[in-house]
């Protein structure tokens, strides 16, 4: 008979193991906090018209596209043309909240994929397009 205790205590103790397995397997991990998670990948697409940008003889013309990456969004809506002009008036309007500048010339009749990452302390992209004037040698809005 010493054999039956021991056959119950066997049983008992397989019980409450697979109790407590169960209690444990139910749980979900706590979520990861914002600024823990991964950067998120993002692609503008950017597609030039073939008569983009045509001068004064109908000729299609380059067009200057900056892409911000920014912590926050307000400083860049707020910002007047004009800061966009100068580099230093750029970073003066924008403050803080720019965190990467990126250029690229697009061309008439191209279609590009731009793609990048997004840090989660940055989840706002701006986009100016500086069309060349063709009465002076620079970019304007």
């Amino acid at each position: 008979m010493q054999g039956a205790p021991m056959k119950r205590a066997w049983i008992a103790f397989g019980c409450v193991a697979w109790t407590l397995a169960g209690c444990a397997g139910g749980r979900t991990p706590p979520p990861v906090p914002e600024s823990q998670q991964p950067p998120r990948n993002v692609v503008v697409h950017l597609d030039a018209a073939p008569r983009l940008n045509v001068d004064a003889l109908g000729q299609p013309l380059a067009l200057l596209v900056r892409i911000y990456k920014l912590r926050q969004r307000n400083a860049f809506e707020q910002a007047p043309y004009a800061a966009f002009l100068a580099p230093q008036a750029e970073r003066d309007a924008l403050g803080a909240d720019l965190v990467e500048t990126r250029e690229i010339t697009l061309v008439p009749g191209q279609r590009l994929d731009v793609s990048d990452r997004l840090a989660r302390d940055t989840p706002w992209l701006g986009v100016v397009a500086l069309f060349h004037a063709p009465a002076a040698q620079g970019w304007r809005m």
